[in-house]
Formats: C-alpha cells, structure tokens, sequence
C-alpha cells in the first residue's frame, strides 16, 4: 500500500471516529444529537439494532486508523487492501442504515436531509476516503 493510500485511510478513519462525538442530528440548532448519545440513548450489547450504528462506526474508524498507522511503517502485506475495502464499505453502508431507520416513520426523507448534522456526514466521509485509500493503486 503506497503511502498516499495510508495517509487517505488514516484521514479517514479519524473522520469516522470524531464524526461520532459530533451532531448526526441537528434540529436548527434547538435540538442536537451526536452519534453517540444517539448509541447512549438506545444502544443494548443483548441486541443488535440501529442504535448500534454509531458504536460501530467508531469502532471501524479506530481499527482504520491503526491499520493505516502499520501500514504506513511498513509492516503490512499485499492484504490490507482487502481490510480496508471491507471497513470502508462498511462505513458507508452504516450510516445509510441509520438514514433508513430514521425514515421509518420518524421523519420523511426531505426532513431527514435537512436535518442530518456534520457528524453524520462526516463519518460517511471517512468511509468514503477508507474507500478510496483501498482502491488507490500502488505507486512503482
């Protein structure tokens, strides 16, 4: 993995991570929930759900990050790629169920658009970069 890669999946694995302690809801101001209060709030370890999705977001975030750390020392084989194509996608794919669930009858998907916080669209960021670092070919 080139250091380009590394640098891009590291950015985007603290992304992902600080996006989590940042507003995913955002309520003109008056009302503002960050990803974690939202896993606070609902989040159970004795069932899966949606209130999961921050705490695996970061979780994800963490692990791109430290992937990214050894594979800019140097240490990682032609595998990483691999692990980095699977948490970015999954840092995608997460924050898009959370939009799912929210429009379950909670909001409409034009108030859900108007109302998601940086946060939220910063965790989706990250993935996208962990992506992008993944797919980024090697530098010879």
């Amino acid at each position: 993995m080139s250091k380009a890669s590394g640098v891009l999946a590291l950015i985007g694995g603290a992304l992902a991570a600080v996006g989590v302690f940042l507003a995913w809801i955002d309520i003109g101001g008056l009302l503002v929930i960050t990803g974690w209060e939202y896993f606070d709030y609902g989040g159970s370890f004795e069932e899966l759900n949606f209130y999961m999705v921050p705490l695996i977001v970061l979780v994800l975030g963490v692990i791109a990050i430290l992937l990214a750390g050894i594979s800019l020392g140097g240490k990682t084989g032609g595998g990483s790629r691999l692990f980095f194509v699977i948490i970015g996608l999954a840092l995608i794919v997460l924050p898009i169920l959370f939009i799912l669930d929210m429009n379950s009858g909670l909001f409409t998907t034009e108030q859900l658009m108007e109302i998601l916080g940086i946060g939220f669209y910063m965790s989706l960021a990250g993935g996208l970069l962990v992506l992008v670092a993944a797919v980024i070919p090697n530098a010879k």
